[in-house]
């Protein structure tokens, strides 16, 4: 199965009130160190597994249905040694796919608002 990095950035609208949650394929961005201003955030999840799909996982507060813009690069990666410690080091290479400007409406459930979609990369 290809490990990947996912590089990304979230802009959020003023009708959110927090994240919760920013998650590709099961492994959660650390999205409080991500913030940049002005409702983005960016950042990188390393050493993700992935096939021909990744799935996209957001959470976030609010009271009303809201709007937010999801750009992310996923990069393949290869083990290509071991760190001082012993833990396996990798390094990115071959190609990158683009989720580019992806447009998504979150609804209000519960004062939370969700948003999961498998979206599908293929590798050549």
């Amino acid at each position: 199965m290809p490990r990947v990095n996912v590089k990304y950035k979230f802009v959020k609208d003023a009708f959110i009130d927090f994240i919760k949650l920013i998650e590709f394929q099961g492994k959660k961005a650390d999205f409080q160190n991500d913030y940049i201003g002005d409702n983005q955030y960016e950042g990188k999840v390393e050493n993700v597994s992935v096939m021909d799909q990744i799935e996209i996982e957001i959470e976030v507060a609010g009271v009303t249905d809201a709007e937010c813009t999801l750009e992310a690069s996923i990069v393949k990666i290869r083990k290509t040694g071991t760190n001082d410690d012993g833990s396996p080091k990798y390094s990115e290479v071959g190609e990158t796919k683009q989720i580019v400007g992806l447009p998504i409406h979150l609804k209000v459930l519960n004062n939370s608002i969700y948003y999961v979609k498998k979206h599908t990369i293929k590798w050549v």
